[in-house]
Parts: structure tokens; C-alpha cells; sequence
């Protein structure tokens, strides 16, 4: 018997869907202990290497943009980069510059966009990888960013004072910091 043999999911029943996600609970098998009603968020579109979404930091000289944005899961602001899920019609590049320019009013081609990786943003619960990128060269497109619920105006902000959010817990969204260590490691 394999090791797949010893985990997988014996049965899926789908409980809720909407026109971005199907959600599932699964009933697994795991070394012979049954769990039943895991949740399971499968986002309808998926690209190359399962990825499903993105985020992007904006970069200028030695400052990275992030944004002040309403979780209303949380009730509260939190500090995070843009970012959103893949369209049918578009490429996980274009979805990056698509979610900048949404989300900050700024653009820059797609040769300005820089691959920083990709992870899985919880293996328990999202079906689906999340790429990371770093965006540089940028201008300008609009003076207002579309009306996305609850993103406000991006501030541009030293490594020091990122790690002095970090360190006070005002940075904690998980795709914000991979994705800022990934820059700040690799970039």
C-alpha cells in the first residue's frame, strides 16, 4: 500500500457555491482514522501549478507599498499588499497588474513584474497556491483606485518600519508577509 493509499478523500460533498468558489466538506481517510466534514474552498479558477491568486508588492527606490484595508471577517483594518484571484481570460502576470492598478491606481508592464514564487496559503482549507510578485517601475494610471470593498490609499514604507508593523502585530496577514520576506530576502 502506498502513501496515497493511506491519505486521501474517500468522499466530497459539495455544501455552497458562489460565482468565484465551490465549498466542500470532504470526508478523509488518513491512515485508516476517518475524519469526516473537512472544509474545503476550491476556487473555480485555477492556472498553471494549481495557482488560484495573487500578491503584489509595489516597490519604489527602497520602499514597499501596502495598504490599509477593512477585513470585515476581523471587524478591523489590517496592513496588506494587493491582491485578488485569477480570471478565466487572463494570465497569473496580468492578474497581478490588473489587482495593482485595481487596488492602487498604479501600473507597470508586465517585464516590471517580478515572479517572487508562490505558497499554499492554508493546505487545510484553500484548494490552490497563491503567486507572489514585485512590481517596479511604476506610474501612475489613475487618481483613484475602483471601489474595492474596503481598500484605502497605498503608503509606501521603509524595511525599518515594516519590521517595526511586523514586530507590533499591525502586519500579520499571511500573504502580505511571505510575500514581503520573499522581497526582502530576494529582491
Amino acid at each position: 500500500m502506498t502513501k496515497q493509499d493511506k491519505y486521501k478523500c474517500i468522499k466530497r460533498k459539495l455544501i455552497a457555491k458562489n460565482s468565484r468558489f465551490n465549498i466542500y466538506f470532504d470526508t478523509l481517510l488518513l491512515d485508516k482514522i476517518k475524519i469526516k466534514d473537512y472544509l474545503i474552498v476550491s476556487p473555480k479558477v485555477k492556472k498553471n501549478n494549481n495557482i488560484v491568486g495573487i500578491c503584489i508588492i509595489p516597490k519604489v527606490k527602497n520602499k514597499f507599498g501596502l495598504m490599509k484595508s477593512w477585513r470585515h471577517q476581523l471587524n478591523k483594518f489590517v496592513w496588506q499588499a494587493p491582491a485578488g484571484f485569477a480570471e478565466r481570460n487572463e494570465s497569473i502576470k496580468s492578474t497581478a497588474q490588473k489587482e495593482l492598478l485595481e487596488e492602487t491606481g498604479l501600473y507597470c508592464s508586465k517585464n516590471n513584474i517580478k515572479s517572487l514564487g508562490s505558497f499554499i496559503p492554508d493546505s487545510g482549507l484553500l484548494d490552490g497556491k497563491v503567486a507572489m510578485f514585485v512590481a517596479k517601475n511604476l506610474k501612475r494610471r489613475a487618481h483613484q483606485i475602483d471601489k474595492e470593498v474596503g481598500v484605502n490609499k497605498l503608503k509606501f514604507l521603509t524595511k525599518h518600519q515594516i519590521n517595526k508593523k511586523i514586530k507590533s502585530n499591525e502586519i500579520n496577514t499571511g500573504a502580505t508577509l511571505i510575500t514581503l520576506m520573499k522581497c526582502f530576502r530576494y529582491e
